[in-house]
């Protein structure tokens, strides 16, 4: 199974895949809010969209959306924010999506009023990512640049870089597995509840 698509987030002019949202329920309902019914791109993306978000004067925001409608050409497309997408209709379709269309939203800016936390980390470590567990939610500390942004109503309040802390917590798991093979490198991470609540940040110790 490959490893599931993230949702894409700029910050710093940087491109990261968003891993892990604190409060999940209450940060987006992604059928409800759009009104897309989308079905699977692929055995990569399940749930049918990829979603592009940034950091804008502060505010959080979705620039971009990536998704379909599913094989019904009959359903209606929306605006959102007020912007229709592009439509194209891929080619080589599955039987049973012959009227499959790729939707693409752009510069759309729509603000995201959300309080909490999100971990963004870019650098993926591929060899985290073999095996018959590709498919699962890979841990934050699988990649290389780590980076824990909290919001307030929507707005940036703080950001954390735990790059430093990923690079102790993969140097003590790569002793206790004392290879590089990562059959079992899904398991025994640090849980990313850890990282919500702050309790990673005790490691920082290590890195002064």
């Amino acid at each position: 199974m490959s490893k599931q698509e993230d949702d894409i987030f700029i910050f710093n002019d940087k491109k990261y895949d968003l891993l892990a949202v604190e409060f999940q329920d209450s940060f987006l309902n992604f059928d409800f809010l759009f009104g897309l019914k989308p079905v699977e791109f692929s055995t990569a993306c399940w749930r049918g969209f990829i979603l592009t978000f940034s950091v804008k004067n502060d505010k959080l925001v979705i620039d971009k959306i990536h998704t379909n409608n599913g094989n019904d050409e009959t359903q209606k497309i929306p605006k959102i924010n007020g912007i229709m997408p592009k439509i194209t209709t891929p080619k080589g379709l599955v039987e049973g999506y012959t009227e499959y269309r790729i939707l693409n939203y752009t510069n759309l800016n729509m603000f995201v009023n959300y309080t909490g936390s999100i971990i963004i980390a870019s650098g993926f470590i591929g060899e985290y990512a073999s095996g018959p567990y590709a498919f699962l939610k890979i841990s934050p500390f699988c990649y290389k640049n780590i980076v824990k942004l909290e919001f307030n109503d929507g707005e940036l309040a703080n950001f954390n870089d735990l790059s430093k802390i990923g690079d102790i917590i993969r140097d003590d798991r790569e002793k206790t597995l004392k290879s590089k093979k990562k059959s079992n490198a899904y398991f025994g991470w640090p849980s990313v509840n850890n990282i919500f609540s702050n309790d990673i940040l005790k490691i920082n110790e290590k890195t002064e």
